[in-house]
């Protein structure tokens, strides 16, 4: 990533940049952080431990958006002094303090479970989460939210140049008004214990009325309902992962999550592409309307019983 980040300042620098390049970097962005994602997860709860699970995962997402909230403001700063290519290069440097991070983690001792066919290990992992009815439910409900709610990095930046007429500086506030809320959610989840269906679905009506309020004519309230849905998609995310995480056998963990990031970062991309068709079709508010009345369905469906988490064997 680090090295895709230095790349695609280079070509900015220098003016050999095309759309093609962009399309390519988004590429294999997302192909690395399909691999990056369900390891970095794994890390988390092995290096915290089961008992610590909750707050393991709600610390872990707290300081990944407090660099939500920083990042895109120094973003921002960095466009409207310096320029796109240099934005990237801060980016590329970013990489560097967790590079040194990682030199300081520690190898766990290897599964003797893990000598199988890959293809048949990934099947348990699908088959798992088919079979187990909680974890079924949940990730169903998460590919549904990042289908048509969480896709901020289409809608913001549709919204402040279509409907607000902002330029990047006000942009990159409107991306540290979501990161606001998901800071607040992360804190929220990290001291108020285990997590709950409950929550799960709070998260998602948040979700539901940060779009709607965008389709209101109000721009004042723009970066509040932008911080309500950076709110619901951080609690989606934790108390989702955190359900996961505690239904599934230790031995089965990377698998599943893999199958986990795979559904939410797979609907990810369709997701960005709806919400631009919804934005050219509609307009702005149309489109924040739509998604919002489909997101608020989903959340309507969902509460209905859910079933119970038994303990999984390590």
């Amino acid at each position: 990533m680090m090295l895709l980040a230095m790349l695609m300042a280079l070509l900015i620098l220098t003016g050999w940049v095309r759309y093609g390049h962009v399309l390519a970097f988004a590429f294999l962005y997302g192909a690395l952080n399909a691999m990056d994602l369900p390891v970095r997860q794994s890390f988390t709860v092995e290096l915290a431990g089961r008992e610590r699970y909750p707050g393991a995962i709600a610390l872990n997402s707290f300081g990944f958006n407090l660099s939500r909230l920083l990042g895109p403001a120094l973003a921002g700063l960095l466009i409207a002094l310096f320029g796109v290519g240099v934005a990237y290069l801060g980016n590329a440097l970013s990489f560097l303090p967790l590079l040194l991070v990682l030199r300081g983690v520690p190898t766990g001792p290897r599964s003797e479970e893990g000598n199988g066919r890959w293809w048949r290990e990934a099947q348990e992992g699908v088959r798992f989460v088919l079979e187990h009815p909680l974890v079924r439910r949940v990730v169903g409900l998460v590919l549904f939210a990042s289908l048509l709610g969480m896709n901020f990095q289409t809608l913001v930046p549709a919204y402040a140049r279509l409907v607000l007429g902002l330029s990047a500086t006000g942009y990159g506030f409107l991306v540290s008004s979501v990161g606001v809320g998901a800071l607040g959610a992360a804190l929220v989840m990290a001291f108020t214990g285990r997590p709950k269906p409950s929550r799960l679905l709070l998260g998602v009506f948040a979700l539901a009325l940060a779009h709607l309020g965008l389709f209101l004519p109000y721009a004042p309230l723009v970066p509040l309902y932008l911080a309500l849905g950076g709110f619901g998609m951080i609690s989606v995310l934790i108390n989702a992962n955190t359900l996961v995480q505690l239904a599934v056998p230790d031995r089965l963990r990377g698998r599943v999550m893999a199958v986990y990031s795979l559904v939410m970062l797979g609907t990810g991309p369709l997701g960005a592409y709806l919400t631009g068709l919804l934005f050219e079709l509609l307009g702005g508010r149309s489109a924040a309307l739509a998604l919002g009345s489909a997101v608020l369905l989903v959340g309507l469906y969902q509460l209905r019983s859910w079933p119970k988490a038994a303990s999984p064997r390590a």
